[in-house]
């Protein structure tokens, strides 16, 4: 119950964690006055972080607090590959939440994830320090957009290779 956490220290980063295979269930105990969860799965403070075949899977009951799937604040060095969930489906999540949150995060390649349905936005990217950020095969049908930014110069910084799209509307 709540979310997973994986931080290092301003000191010391984490430093070549893989994490592979690994299907997270994250569900909510109304009773637990401790659950302050955000996000299903947090990383901080990681160099050279590969994430390959990791899926959140939010359940009831559902906590009005979640948003992303996995949020990721300063990461140098990231693959993230065959990912796959959406935002939380709690009805306090706000529209446009992304499944996956990148803040301060440089050099990633994020690969043959899946966005799920209900997805509005696949990847929100934030951040001065963020670029250099691929995305290469993602299936992103079932989302809006494959990713925002705040970056005003997010054309240098975001790359797009090859990402299956939804098809375009038929005019009426």
């Amino acid at each position: 119950k709540g979310s997973s956490v994986c931080n290092g220290h301003p000191d010391s980063w984490l430093d070549r964690v893989t994490m592979d295979n690994v299907k997270l269930f994250i569900s909510h105990d109304p009773k637990a006055p401790y659950d302050k969860s955000v996000h299903g799965l947090t990383f901080k403070q990681a160099r050279n972080l590969t994430l390959r075949n990791l899926e959140i899977i939010w359940e009831e009951p559902f906590f009005a607090p979640w948003r992303s799937s996995l949020y990721l604040e300063d990461i140098d060095g990231l693959v993230l590959e065959g990912f796959q969930s959406g935002p939380s489906p709690s009805k306090g999540t706000p529209a446009g939440t992304p499944a996956i949150a990148l803040h301060q995060v440089k050099d990633a390649i994020i690969r043959n994830g899946k966005a799920l349905a209900g997805t509005d936005v696949f990847v929100g990217v934030t951040g001065e320090k963020s670029t250099g950020i691929v995305f290469y095969g993602n299936d992103i049908r079932q989302a809006k957009r494959l990713y925002t930014t705040d970056l005003k110069d997010d054309y240098l910084r975001i790359r797009e290779f090859q990402n299956i799209i939804p098809p375009p509307s038929r005019p009426k």
